[in-house]
């Protein structure tokens, strides 16, 4: 999704909404893409959120972790801004995706443009967010109209590999501590 659009998605839903990203361009576009009242965008560090806690009932986190050096303090700051018994949507590149073969090869050469990305298989990013949160639901999200190259080849593999395809979601609730 583009910036903005799930929180306009959301905000038809919903009501407070809050955007919060460290980078400027990224905000300026998801404001520009989506100004609606009740939207607010914050620049923010994922590793120091700068919000109460127990302040949010619901919380997403798309394509964010994988781009975090610190994400042990990330997931704490996620759970530490969750109320109890709040959910938690959490996705990520997929390591097992063509499109992450491709980026290795960009990183490794210099040329991918992204910055850090660390690359999660469905099982590794389990076993950090059960640490911290129950796992409610988790599964294979295969890419779009974006990248049709790319999703046609994850979903002929997919058929035969489970666990391949672009992204890793999850579903967490935040229990007891």
């Amino acid at each position: 999704m583009v910036q903005g659009e799930l929180l306009r998605i959301l905000q038809e839903r919903s009501g407070l909404l809050v955007g919060l990203d460290r980078s400027a361009i990224a905000l300026n576009l998801a404001k520009n893409r989506n100004s609606a009242a009740g939207i607010y965008y914050l620049s923010g560090a994922a590793e120091a959120l700068p919000f109460s806690s127990n302040s949010f009932d619901h919380v997403i986190v798309f394509g964010v972790i994988e781009h975090v050096r610190d994400y042990q303090t990330f997931i704490s700051e996620i759970h530490r801004v969750m109320k109890l018994g709040a959910t938690a949507f959490v996705s990520s590149s997929n390591a097992n995706s063509f499109l992450q073969a491709k980026n290795y090869v960009l990183a490794r050469t210099g040329r991918y443009r992204y910055g850090f990305q660390q690359n999660w298989t469905m099982s590794d990013l389990k076993s950090i967010l059960q640490r911290r949160f129950r796992i409610e639901k988790s599964f294979i999200l295969q890419g779009g109209a974006d990248m049709p190259v790319t999703t046609n080849l994850d979903r002929i593999i997919a058929r035969f590999v489970p666990s391949w395809g672009r992204y890793i979601c999850f579903v967490v609730s935040k229990q007891d501590t």
